[in-house]
């Protein structure tokens, strides 16, 4: 701070020597000139641009000295550089430009609306009044140098829908679509969180399937080594290895045999619940569920589960 009062005292000093005893202006004027330049250097260092402005504005006219003159110039040119200004598009939802009276921490903005706003940097309050329309208040933060900044103000609500008519209920005739049977379910299936269910199900089930089938393939690999590395008790030359070998296909073989349960277990379940998913009538009207039962089945020289449903 100390540099910049000792920068004026000095330009101060000139103005004086510079002021001819022959000039127009007289002290009172010159004490003016000295006043306007030093609150409009006090104001720029505070950010308070537009006072800061308008003092350098009164010590820029040609009743100032020269040299204090072209100093005051000089510096409304850079407030006028970093002053922050706003354009405000007050519209209808439509997008129609409508009519409005803007205030701005409590005043009035002058000048034609859609002309820019300048501001002093920091957050200020904006008020926009419509008539037959509840003002609306927004808080905007401008910065130095933010220029002409566009922001879009929507007021009013879209014109709801217009009066409706009793109309007197009618006896509809629905006619069966082509190929359908008169008398039939007309409902159809959505989707609900069951199905979501079922595809995730029927996905672990595939992936266990198939985790299966690897290790399957493994476990006869291992043991079709061990076979040819120890073809006898009395002849293996390579015996720790068809040991190992062997152990391998062992441990491979029991876990294909629990994947391959598992997947299908899984995939089973997925079936069961995207079969029983609930299918509700095209009228909205009630919802109705598949059943599915499980019973066990034989028969000569076989033996298993036999699922009933119906869908």
């Amino acid at each position: 701070m100390a540099p910049r009062l000792s920068s004026f005292a000095a330009l101060t000093a000139l103005a004086a020597v510079a002021w001819s005893p022959g000039a127009r202006a007289d002290d009172a004027a010159l004490s003016a000139c000295i006043s306007a330049n030093e609150t409009s250097i006090q104001r720029r260092t505070e950010h308070r641009l537009l006072d800061a402005r308008t003092q350098a504005l009164k010590c820029a006219t040609d009743a100032c000295p020269a040299l204090l003159r072209d100093a005051c110039k000089h510096r409304v040119e850079q407030v006028n550089a970093v002053l922050p200004s706003i354009v405000f598009a007050v519209k209808d939802p439509s997008g129609v430009d409508v009519a409005v009276k803007v205030t701005m921490d409590g005043r009035p903005v002058e000048g034609q609306q859609g002309t820019a706003i300048a501001a002093d940097p920091g957050e200020h309050t904006f008020v926009f009044a419509v008539t037959g329309q509840p003002p609306i208040e927004k808080k905007l933060i401008l910065r130095e140098g933010d220029k002409d900044r566009r922001e879009p103000i929507v007021i009013g609500a879209l014109p709801g829908p217009g009066p409706t008519t009793d109309v007197p209920a009618r006896a509809v005739t629905t006619t069966p679509l082509a190929g359908s049977t008169p008398g039939a379910d007309t409902g159809t299936s959505r989707w609900s969180s069951q199905k979501t269910y079922a595809l995730v199900a029927s996905g672990i089930g595939v992936a266990g399937v198939g985790m299966g089938a690897l290790f399957g393939f493994m476990a006869q690999s291992s043991w079709s080594h061990s076979k040819t590395e120890c073809s006898s008790p009395g002849d293996c030359p390579q015996h720790a290895q068809a040991v190992s070998d062997h152990d391998s296909a062992s441990s491979s073989a029991t876990v294909a045999t629990i994947a391959l349960i598992a997947g299908g277990a899984a995939v089973a379940a997925g079936a069961v619940l995207w079969l029983t998913a609930p299918r509700v009538d095209v009228t909205g009207g009630t919802t109705s569920t598949g059943s599915l039962g499980v019973g066990p089945s034989a028969g000569p020289g076989n033996a298993g589960l036999l699922l009933r449903g119906t869908f």
